[in-house]
């Protein structure tokens, strides 16, 4: 073979390579940078949701009145289970207070005026100054999706292509995942019994001995971070939760010693925005297993409940979500309490 024909043949093999990376890379779409949806990419591996939920914003417009913000739990909440707004759910794996300023800042960007609302979904285990975030700053992400080359490198990318194999076999398969659908709804595999008590099992091990063990710090930064999100977006209202993890998780706070700290975190979440549904403690949706996937992550159902009493739900109906203020954060409190001696009287 003559040299310049060589030359041709591996350029073009080389060049169609590298379109079938693309090809597929755009067709399944795992970096989330397209709206299309088809039956091979339904199922979307939520491998880097800051990313993934940054690409969103960036390339599919932003059209929202509100953002959800939280940790992996709320990201378990349908965003299109909001009636009164248009919410994006822009949470993900282990976020901490710290990153939601920039986030917010980003979505106001690319919405091109205030928001109307915001839901801050919060953890208490984040309370722990000592536990750590899973993420770059949220400038990082921002970063990389506003790069002019970003969409090019990564639609070529081997990188990606692995992920866009993950999601398609996923799609193929129709089995239960962890995983997301095209519109930013997570979904959840739901365990066996057996599944289910060994996942709490182990939560329950590690809340112990590490966020709410020995080495607990309360982080005081936290009043101070969400008080100047607030008062850095005058114009937008503040929707504030407690995430509720199962009862026997809470027990185990309880046990830690941690209440303290539970109680002073909610007396600052009153005073920083006025109120706070406050959905921890033990009632008859924590109590009851099935509403979780493990010992902290409750399911789509349960999110459905927060979404409906954030939203002016009536509570009379089902004892889950108290809203806190300045008036009833006494009597909250002492409720709080009055719980925490009936658990140390039962036995596990």
């Amino acid at each position: 073979m003559k040299p310049k024909t060589f030359v041709l043949t591996w350029l073009v093999f080389c060049l169609g390579g590298i379109a079938c990376i693309v090809a597929v890379n755009v067709f399944i779409d795992p970096l989330w940078i397209f709206s299309h949806e088809n039956r091979f990419n339904g199922r979307q591996w939520g491998f880097d949701e800051r990313q993934q939920k940054t690409n969103r914003i960036r390339f599919g417009g932003f059209d929202y009145d509100g953002v959800l913000f939280g940790s992996s739990r709320v990201a378990h909440i349908n965003q299109h289970d909001f009636a009164a707004n248009r919410v994006f759910n822009y949470a993900v794996s282990g976020a901490r207070p710290a990153e939601f300023p920039g986030y917010l800042d980003y979505a106001e960007k690319r919405r091109g005026q205030p928001l109307k609302v915001v839901y801050l979904g919060l953890d208490f285990f984040n309370t722990n100054l000592k536990y750590p975030g899973t993420g770059a700053a949220p400038a990082h992400y921002i970063g990389e999706a506003e790069r002019p080359l970003y969409p090019i490198e990564m639609l070529t990318s081997s990188a990606t292509l692995g992920k866009s194999i993950t999601n398609f076999k996923e799609s193929r398969s129709g089995t239960a995942c962890d995983c997301y659908d095209r519109h930013n709804v997570k979904m959840i595999n739901v365990p066996t019994p057996e599944g289910l008590k060994d996942a709490m099992s182990v939560d329950i091990n590690v809340y112990r001995n590490r966020i709410y063990g020995p080495d607990y710090e309360y982080d005081a930064s936290i009043k101070t971070t969400l008080d100047s999100l607030r008062r850095a977006h005058p114009e937008t209202r503040f929707v504030v939760f407690t995430t509720p993890p199962s009862a026997r998780l809470f027990r185990v706070l309880v046990e830690s010693g941690r209440l303290p700290d539970y109680q002073r975190w909610i007396g600052e979440l009153v005073e920083v925005f006025g109120g706070v549904y406050d959905f921890m403690g033990i009632n008859s949706v924590t109590a009851n297993d099935e509403n979780y996937s493990d010992a902290h992550h409750f399911n789509p159902q349960v999110g459905r409940l927060i979404v409906r009493r954030v939203e002016g739900g009536d509570a009379d109906k089902i004892d889950f979500g108290v809203f806190v203020t300045a008036s009833n954060l006494r009597q909250h409190l002492r409720n709080i309490e009055l719980q925490s001696r009936a658990l140390r009287t039962v036995e596990r």
